[in-house]
């Protein structure tokens, strides 16, 4: 099976391989964040730009680091977030079409054994009285 997408036609294959980078990637950067910024789990990945801000801390933490490590590490670190971004937008909505998750990083999240966006959603709920 084949879907035109832009300007190709993209099989089925292409997708499932290019979907299993995306979650292998956001499975590998949430780790690493975890390791840099464990104060910082569980994320709420309810907001688009959670993985985004992780990142800016992160370098925040690396930057008290030693400048040797922190220039070895923050250079890979901001190419596999971009090249990590860039993939996520072109299937964004393949994890909610599958009912894995609203977003990639709540989908690794949950492979990871984090709560989900609606436990840490712990707001009443309001049911008008007439």
């Amino acid at each position: 099976m084949s879907i035109f997408f832009g300007t190709s036609f993209l099989t089925g294959k292409t997708v499932a391989d290019e979907v299993l980078q995306i979650l292998s990637s956001a499975l590998a950067l949430l780790l690493i964040l975890k390791t840099i910024t464990p104060e910082l789990f569980p994320l709420d990945f309810s907001h688009p730009l959670v993985m985004t801000s992780a990142y800016m801390t992160a370098l925040e933490k690396l930057r008290d680091m030693n400048p040797e490590t922190m220039l070895a590490v923050e250079g890979k670190l901001e190419a596999s977030l971009k090249a990590y971004i860039n993939k996520r937008q072109k299937y964004d909505w393949v994890c909610d079409m599958l009912e894995l998750g609203h977003s990639w990083e709540e989908v690794a999240g949950k492979m990871l054994g984090y709560p989900t966006t609606s436990t840490l959603l712990q707001s009443p709920v309001y049911i008008p009285v007439k």
